[in-house]
């Protein structure tokens, strides 16, 4: 279990619970076919690096490889997730635009798989997958073992979002007023204080007075910081 927020859990019982759930998820995954089984909730939060947690038993040599060159950016695989609900079972051919991510991942063992993500909250996404060194997955692939896929995905989203939600919704989506929002969408768009006040009939020193509120609850320094934020959060367009 890695990740920004494990330093911020002091709940050791939430800690425990979830790596429970996820012990038992591999556990299922195995049963299934697949070796490797791994579970991240994230928020799309630009100015927080490495803002989530990561459940895997990928080999830790991969984890390496794909964190370090990023490929978490360009993975075809985690994009289409990120888009769609319905999961994916992919192959070689889903990487067929990324040829050196799929050379790494065979020199990694990892020949097939499949993903589905689950939206936490507003700009807080979590993906579940499952990969192994079979190739042949379009042809094992039945339709019972997706809808077994599928429940045991749900069921380890819902076991660990749970406990780990809080940790990402209480602090990045605290509720902004209508006017907070009208002042911090105006901001993003480059306007001063003043040039707000106008547009809003509202005085310069009510501007700032929102502006800070909205700093404060956005648990950021300035008020560049809360306008990236909450933009990325999809709170204010």
């Amino acid at each position: 279990m890695t990740g920004y927020l494990i330093n911020k859990i002091s709940d050791k019982d939430v800690i425990t619970r979830t790596q429970r759930i996820f012990s038992s998820a591999v556990q299922v995954a195995k049963e299934l076919g697949y070796e490797y089984c791994a579970y991240g909730i994230k928020a799309a939060i630009p100015i927080v690096k490495d803002r989530g947690v990561l459940f895997s038993n990928y080999p830790v040599s991969w984890q390496d490889i794909y964190d370090e060159r990023g490929y978490i950016e360009i993975d075809p695989a985690v994009r289409y997730a990120l888009l769609n609900s319905a999961p994916l079972a992919w192959t070689q051919k889903t990487f067929e635009t990324t040829p050196h991510l799929w050379a790494d991942m065979e020199r990694a063992g990892l020949h097939s798989g499949w993903i589905q993500s689950h939206r936490v909250g507003i700009g807080v996404n979590a993906l579940f997958t499952v990969a192994r060194g079979s190739q042949a997955v379009a042809k094992r692939f039945t339709k019972f073992k997706r809808v077994d896929l599928i429940g045991l995905s749900h069921l380890v989203h819902k076991g660990i979002s749970k406990y780990l939600a809080p940790q990402f919704t209480t602090e990045s989506c605290s509720e902004m007023t209508k006017r907070e929002k009208e002042v911090l969408k105006w901001t993003a768009l480059g306007k001063t204080a003043s040039e707000i006040g106008k547009i809003l009939s509202i005085a310069d020193s009510t501007v700032n007075f929102h502006v800070a509120n909205v700093i404060k609850k956005m648990a950021v320094i300035n008020k560049t910081q809360a306008a990236v934020k909450a933009t990325a959060l999809g709170l204010i367009f």
